[in-house]
């Protein structure tokens, strides 16, 4: 004969402590749960603010690598994925009291960082998003583009370009004189990710009034790219 378990005070009063336990547990599991929910849809991004003059060399002197500090401030996505810059001057600067002169920087995220597109509270991603923002200087100055958080990622998670060390714009163009033989003027180029690395591509016209394009290396300004190995550009 089987005898039944006797309920004494002692008994309950455990039994009550598991049942706090768990409830606690439950909670707590709750709360983590709602703030991952929460710290996961990150905050939109703030409106672009109005354009500034207030920085070195506007508008005549501007030199791109000089404004990026300034321009990677501005946005909300901080890995540099490179820059179309329109009316470059052999001495690697820019007048942007020219009609014609154009700067954009373009920026992103690293997968799941920064302002994300909108979806309904407690649901996953469908996608890895990066987000993009660009970030132009023109003759009212440097502002911001709206953010476009619904910018899906690259086959490969975005890396921040570096600032060259030895092979800025100015050095780009002593190689396009020298060894293309591009005449003095103003010439775009782009600033980007390549098979191999950073790279330059240059747009220029010769001596003759030929149009003449090359990508070079941006790690030693001696290296010309060709065929695959050139292959990449600024994402719009």
């Amino acid at each position: 004969m089987q005898l039944g378990t006797v309920d004494t005070p002692s008994r309950r009063k455990d039994r009550i402590l598991g049942l706090a336990i768990l409830l606690s547990t439950f909670v707590a599991c709750l709360g983590f749960s709602m703030w991952g929910r929460d710290a996961a849809i990150h905050d939109p991004a703030p409106p672009p603010a109005p354009p500034t003059t207030d920085f070195s060399g506007f508008p005549d002197k501007v030199k791109p690598f000089e404004v990026l500090e300034l321009a990677q401030g501005l946005s909300v996505r901080p890995l540099l994925q490179g820059f179309v810059a329109t009316g470059v001057k052999s001495d690697g600067t820019m007048d942007f009291s020219q009609k014609q002169t154009h700067l954009r920087f373009s920026f992103q995220s690293l997968p799941g960082r920064g302002p994300q597109p909108g979806r309904t509270a407690g649901t996953l991603p469908s996608r890895s998003y990066c987000g993009r923002q660009s970030v132009q200087v023109g003759r009212a100055g440097l502002g911001t583009s709206p953010d476009r958080p619904e910018t899906t990622c690259p086959r490969q998670d975005p890396r921040g370009l570096p600032v060259p060390d030895s092979c800025d714009l100015k050095d780009l163009w002593k190689f396009a004189m020298k060894e293309k033989g591009i005449a003095k003027g103003t010439a775009e180029v782009e600033y980007f990710w390549a098979r191999l690395g950073p790279a330059y591509r240059f747009a220029g016209k010769d001596e003759r009034g030929r149009m003449q394009r090359f990508t070079l290396n941006a790690r030693d300004c001696k290296s010309v790219l060709a065929g695959a190995d050139q292959r990449g550009s600024v994402p719009p």
